[in-house]
């Protein structure tokens, strides 16, 4: 087992039983109210992965995505941006 090493400025957090560990209700993993209110509350509000880097290397390399039900295209152009 590794040993614990404070950090400087860093108050030490404890780990708390596993058996007190809790999740969500299901509701909150299966709600389509629940998705569409993270989507404006969070999702808008931060970037969003679309695509990795070698999926886009070449020019004329594209990734068709939805995002946030926004369709949409990334492409490598002939100028070398995306």
């Amino acid at each position: 087992m590794s040993e614990r090493r404070s950090i400087p400025g860093v108050a030490p957090r404890s780990t708390p039983p596993l058996a007190r560990a809790a999740t969500l209700p299901s509701r909150f993993y299966l709600d389509p109210a629940v998705l569409e209110a993270e989507k404006e509350r969070i999702f808008r509000l931060i970037w969003q992965l679309v695509a990795r880097a070698d999926e886009l290397a070449r020019i004329g390399d594209f990734v068709p995505v939805t995002v946030l039900d926004e369709p949409i295209v990334i492409t490598h152009a002939q100028d070398g941006q995306l």
